[in-house]
């Protein structure tokens, strides 16, 4: 990404990715692994992580889903204001706590859907008010709809 926070990607790029996802679907470790060694942003680089936020990936990786009341639930878990802990982890990541927290609950929803082949139950399960809330989300986040994703 030479040095860039973000990149666009094109279609080709994209139809692999998918793949990868695909072929992982299983696991997301495996998948993240992947899709980030085929765009050469492998982990090998990456700087320690305050344990702190290391406590808190690791707490949400392990949910089932992303609670409302997420934020005070880390916070007490890593015994830190909601201040300091945002503070660290945009520090530590680069991305606010909040969107992290948004892009964990998508990630969630689209793994509970795999699973269940139910929208509905997916969204519940993911910790989304409403389908329709997981729906708009999606549409606002990857810009395209998630029935779309689902007929890809």
């Amino acid at each position: 990404m030479h040095g860039d926070s973000y990149a666009c990607l094109d279609p080709e790029r994209v139809k692999n990715i998918i793949s990868l996802w695909k072929a992982h679907q299983d696991s997301v470790c495996d998948a993240d692994g992947a899709i980030l060694e085929y765009l050469s942003l492998s982990k090998s680089g990456e700087v320690k992580l305050d344990g702190r936020v290391a406590e808190v990936l690791a707490i949400l990786k392990e949910l089932d889903e992303v609670p409302k009341d997420a934020v005070a639930c880390l916070c007490s878990r890593v015994c830190l204001s909601g201040s300091r802990l945002s503070h660290l982890f945009k520090e530590n990541l680069g991305i606010s706590l909040s969107r992290y927290l948004a892009w964990e609950k998508m990630r969630k929803g689209y793994i509970h859907f795999r699973q269940t082949g139910n929208i509905t139950e997916a969204a519940m399960r993911a910790g989304f008010d409403s389908p329709s809330h997981f729906a708009a989300t999606c549409k606002r986040m990857f810009e395209i709809s998630f029935s779309e994703y689902v007929k890809s």
